[in-house]
């Protein structure tokens, strides 16, 4: 799921595995979204792939990968 903002019933969640990325370096910049890390000054930040479970944005993380963040939407 990319640029899901639902959240997911659990119904959805017991008929398999779901997975989605978000702009941040979870668990650790847990809910600093991407506004807030520009206005903060992060130059560079990770996304991260993780499974959906039935805590928000706290399933496993399975993937990561930095970007550098600058210019507009577009660019990053």
């Amino acid at each position: 799921m990319a640029g899901w903002s639902w959240i997911v019933e659990k119904a959805e969640l017991d008929q398999g595995y779901l997975w989605a990325y978000t702009h941040l370096d979870l668990p650790i910049m847990l809910r600093h979204l991407i506004q807030h890390q520009i206005i903060d000054g992060v130059e560079l930040s990770k996304m991260s792939l993780f499974e959906i479970t039935g805590d928000l944005d706290h399933g496993p993380v399975l993937m990561k990968m930095t970007y550098l963040e600058g210019g507009d939407a577009y660019d990053i």
